[in-house]
């Protein structure tokens, strides 16, 4: 919230593409491919 707050879209984006790379690493650690397969476990 503070990204879009503080820096307006660009924030926004900023903020999106942090929250997407860190889920992006908790999927790799975990060894799964797609969402669905958290739907699995």
């Amino acid at each position: 919230m503070c990204g879009a707050s503080l820096l307006g879209n660009e924030g926004g984006n900023h903020t999106i593409a942090l929250l997407k790379s860190q889920f992006k690493q908790v999927m790799e650690q975990l060894c799964y491919e797609k969402v669905t397969d958290l739907r699995d476990t």
